[in-house]
């Protein structure tokens, strides 16, 4: 297996140290693959990199980075025969979470751990979610998390306490928040009304990967889940989150939730739209599904109901 390694530096609160990196990359290298470090100076490098190595023939990339840059590496990936895989670096680490990969943590060892599971892991083609035509891998949203996206992605917050920080962030930034006017356009239906939150995802888990939203997604099925929550506020966005927490959002008042390929979002006025975290675009935003459209690299610890088949 030869592979491209693309190290973000910044990523997450438990930065990756060179020697912990150096571990990670002697485990893959003593299993016999074939691999070059790349240092992303900025978040443009992480795409310039992915590029980089389909162009080499590389057989996968390997992102020791967070969510936003594997969204990085994905987009640059869709329709590819190179597979993708993460040494977990990031705040979150959602996919990291979704795969069953071990997390950054005090006292190390988890990037050593990581690379080992990325020796014995499965290629699978998996679907990815597409955004006015930009590929996201975990979601894409449009309300109260692309509008606290905007305000704490810079903080020192995040940066200084991880989740923990973010959280807070988060809530001091919804104080402000007081929804926006969607309309959910579909293939045969419009859904309109005061949204506090639109989210249309591919994995089952979100906020941090704390909660499973959907437990019926799959990474296969060519499928995404829609869910829009109504309200206008702080205090509805605690009613809807207690009922998520707790698994009574399912048909709960004010939640809409459909399966679909294609759903385009419009607010008045434009509303700001995140991907995987990442505030790039505003409404209107036209989201569809493209079925197999990655290819990734699956440890053998991930859970079956990921997928609607299992690995070859």
């Amino acid at each position: 297996m030869r592979a491209y390694v693309i190290y973000n530096p910044t990523a997450g609160l438990w930065h990756a140290s060179q020697r912990r990196l150096d571990e990670a990359l002697a485990v893959l290298a003593g299993r016999g693959w074939g691999v070059t470090l790349c240092t992303a100076q900025g978040p443009e490098d992480v795409t310039v990199w992915a590029h980089a190595a389909y162009e080499a023939g590389c057989d996968a990339v390997i992102v020791a980075g967070g969510d936003g840059s594997l969204r990085q590496a994905a987009d640059a990936l869709a329709g590819t025969p190179v597979a993708l895989g993460v040494l977990p670096c990031g705040t979150a680490n959602v996919w990291a979470q979704e795969l069953g990969l071990p997390l950054p943590r005090l006292g190390g060892g988890w990037l050593a751990q990581a690379a080992r599971l990325l020796t014995e892991s499965d290629v699978r083609a998996i679907d990815l979610g597409r955004a006015n035509g930009r590929h996201f891998l975990l979601w894409a949203g449009v309300g109260l998390d692309a509008y606290v996206a905007a305000r704490v992605n810079p903080s020192w917050l995040k940066r200084a306490f991880g989740v923990p920080g973010y959280t807070l962030a988060a809530l001091i930034a919804a104080l402000r928040f007081r929804g926006i006017q969607a309309r959910l356009k579909l293939k045969q239906a419009t859904v309109a009304g005061q949204m506090l939150l639109v989210v249309v995802s591919n994995v089952q888990r979100y906020a941090g990967g704390v909660i499973r939203l959907d437990e019926r997604a799959r990474l296969d099925d060519g499928l995404l889940e829609a869910w829009a929550f109504q309200g206008r506020d702080l205090r509805h966005a605690l009613a809807h989150l207690w009922r998520v927490w707790t698994g009574r959002h399912w048909g709960a008042p004010g939640v809409w939730q459909g399966r679909l390929q294609r759903i385009v979002i419009e607010a008045d006025p434009p509303a700001l739209v995140h991907l995987d975290g990442d505030p790039l675009l505003r409404t209107p935003v036209k989201i569809e599904v493209l079925p197999g459209g990655l290819r990734v690299l699956v440890p053998p610890q991930a859970a079956a109901r990921l997928f609607t088949s299992p690995a070859a």
